[in-house]
């Protein structure tokens, strides 16, 4: 939450309906277990249609492999 992680950098609002229930949920979360794709039956189930719908339409890159952590200098 307060990340911008969603397609075209948007965030998950700390004030929706469902913060309550996500909070404390990270990205590999809303995935599939073992897949590089959504769950979408999670996350149908727990946001709003539109922000699911964002969350859906967030790819992934095939490319990718495994995640590593990059921090870039401000």
């Amino acid at each position: 939450m307060g990340e911008p992680w969603i397609l075209n950098g948007e965030c998950i609002d700390n004030d929706i309906v469902s913060a309550q229930h996500v909070r404390e949920v990270t990205i590999d979360n809303l995935m599939l277990p073992n897949e590089k794709r959504w769950n979408e039956a999670i996350i149908r189930q727990v946001f709003s249609v539109d922000l699911a719908d964002k969350i859906m339409s967030t790819p992934f890159i095939a490319q990718v492999q495994s995640d590593r952590l990059i921090w870039k200098a401000e």
